[in-house]
């Protein structure tokens, strides 16, 4: 199954932007966009086993499908789009450098990377 990561790294207006999306795809009948159960386990591995999700995560996950979903729409080759299952397995992020926006922009950089496809029109993150 191809797969792909996308990390938004910059500085914009003083301030540090970030987002980073491991997104997987294959071939199916029906185009479906998930986020795995497992996409903050690293929340885990970095802030120790007691650590929880923060109340952002549930914005960064509709984030994440809105990009998928944006990067399938706006796919720039030459015949029919390709019916894919895309499972956006990985989300890292930080509440004080990321955006719902940052991560939407990420997760459709990884989608067209995992497709192996240019895209057009990417999501706008001022």
């Amino acid at each position: 199954m191809p797969e792909a990561t996308f990390k938004l790294a910059r500085q914009s207006g003083g301030f540090g932007r970030y987002a980073e999306v491991h997104v997987v795809v294959d071939a199916a009948a029906v185009t479906t966009i998930e986020v795995a159960q497992d996409a903050f386990a690293w929340l885990k591995d970095d802030y120790g086993p007691d650590a929880r999700e923060w109340p952002v995560c549930d914005d960064y996950r509709a984030g994440a499908v809105s990009g998928c979903q944006h990067a399938l729409d706006n796919v720039l080759s030459e015949g029919p789009r390709p019916s894919v299952r895309a499972v956006i397995a990985r989300i890292h992020g930080h509440p004080a450098h990321t955006s719902v926006k940052d991560v939407a922009f990420a997760a459709c950089h990884a989608t067209w990377k995992a497709l192996g496809v240019g895209g057009g029109n990417s999501p706008d993150i001022t």
